[in-house]
């Protein structure tokens, strides 16, 4: 896959990756333009889940080339601190900080062009003051996170935590729109069940009681013992903060940061973090032509195998669509229990490919056409979509077929 490194916060050396745009838009441009002044004006900015990094999870590249040749949108994957294995010692508040930073770049920067020399700084200077001012204006390229997995729940967090980390509401650069793949609760999905193995018990009572013994001031600089943990959370160094942050162990009364999306939430949890969707004074601006609504897309993983066999997927996505719509938000027409999706939407099977390939695609690609309020001919978007899909159905099809001859 090909693309540009972009390096969005110097401080803290953290990455944004640009995936490669062929808009044919550019072949009758000046050649004197830039790469980043050719590109299409709106982003689409992808925050992975733990342990991911650029790439994963791996449909973020069949994304990229649905978008491949398009003039209205390019494809980002921005780069965390949380990445990889440093999700234990970091914290969602972390996440929001950094994701602040990088729609900034995006809108201030990218959006903005760029290139070399003393004329084409100051002139990438006025560009990206002009592209600010558009930006805190309610104009300018479009700017749409998508979160995958522990990426959702910086996304929520982004729309409705306030901490000393993360500063006011107010100061946070707005956003035009949200998609959440494959939100999950870490902590029911590592908390022992009725059929969970005594080990796995044991594990997680230890953990729990080192937790509690350790003093509160100390918990964000000490580390569990790795060979408790790396049962629970995988191999990575866990924190103290962090474990409890997504244990959780005073749910659902007092539920921990990371606890967003638990089958058992209780309502007022809801109405604090899905209920503020629709905040006029919040950082989710209205969508379309009209400017009429405020609209986040959630698609759930029907086979997600990090969410265990009593959670009701269509009942918790009908819980989530109310407390969004009682904060006067709504939930995009595409939103969906994704059938026979695994968590990240892997799989080479028939069944696999059409959730990743087809249902994921589609939806994603009609809400960032009403995050545009664009309706028209079919697009270069349409056409790729339709191609694979109809590629998809004959080949399973044909293999049918070639099973039935035999």
């Amino acid at each position: 896959m090909q693309g540009t490194l972009h390096t969005y916060h110097p401080t803290r050396s953290l990455l944004l990756f640009e995936h490669l745009n062929t808009n044919p838009a550019a072949a009758s441009a000046s050649p004197s333009a830039t790469s980043q002044q050719l590109a299409p004006r709106n982003t689409l900015i992808f925050v992975g889940g733990m342990f991911d990094n650029f790439l994963t999870p791996p449909y973020t590249c069949d994304l990229a080339s649905l978008y491949r040749d398009s003039s209205r949108w390019r494809v980002c994957h921005v780069q965390l601190s949380s990445a990889m294995r440093g999700f234990g010692i970091s914290s969602l508040a972390k996440d929001v900080q950094e994701l602040c930073v990088a729609v900034k770049f995006v809108r201030e920067t990218l959006c903005a062009g760029g290139g070399t020399g003393s004329a084409a700084a100051a002139a990438a200077a006025a560009a990206a003051a002009a592209a600010a001012a558009a930006a805190a204006a309610g104009g300018g390229g479009k700017v749409v996170l998508m979160g995958h997995s522990t990426g959702c729940q910086d996304l929520l967090s982004y729309l409705y935590l306030e901490t000393k980390t993360t500063g006011p509401l107010h100061d946070r650069p707005r956003i035009d729109g949200v998609i959440l793949q494959a939100p999950v609760s870490d902590r029911e999905g590592a908390m022992p069940g009725p059929d969970a193995s005594p080990e796995h018990t044991a594990r997680w009572a230890k953990c729990l009681r080192f937790a509690d013994r350790t003093e509160e001031s100390e918990r964000r600089t000490t580390l569990l013992p790795m060979h408790a943990t790396i049962p629970l959370f995988g191999p990575v160094p866990l924190s103290v903060e962090r474990f409890l942050s997504l244990a959780s162990p005073g749910s659902p009364e007092r539920p921990g940061e990371d606890d967003l999306f638990s089958s058992d939430a209780a309502e007022g949890r809801l109405r604090e973090t899905f209920g503020v969707v629709g905040k006029g004074d919040g950082v989710l601006r209205r969508m379309g032509r009209g400017q009429e609504e405020r609209e986040m897309l959630v698609l759930v993983s029907g086979a997600d195998e990090h969410v265990p066999g009593h959670v009701d997927k269509a009942a918790l996505l009908g819980r989530w669509k109310a407390a969004v719509e009682e904060g006067a938000g709504r939930l995009h027409r595409a939103s969906q229990v994704v059938v026979d999706g695994l968590h990240d939407l892997g799989g080479d099977d028939v069944k696999r490919r059409h959730a990743r390939m087809v249902a994921m695609r589609a939806a994603v690609m009609a809400y960032l056409d009403d995050v545009l309020g664009e309706e028209g001919p079919e697009s270069v978007v349409e056409q790729v979509w339709r191609r694979e899909r109809d590629g998809i159905i004959e080949g399973e099809r044909r293999r049918l077929s070639g099973e039935a001859r035999i």
